[in-house]
């Protein structure tokens, strides 16, 4: 099963898993990027 655990600071802030577009992870990314 795909996982994709997002951290932010060393902490897990999102996780996403299993099949998701690659819209839907740029999306995700894109809110914890800045």
């Amino acid at each position: 099963i795909p996982t994709l655990i997002v951290k932010k600071d060393g902490n897990v802030v999102d996780t996403l898993v299993g099949y998701h577009t690659k819209e839907q992870i740029q999306k995700t990314l894109a809110q914890y990027m800045a």
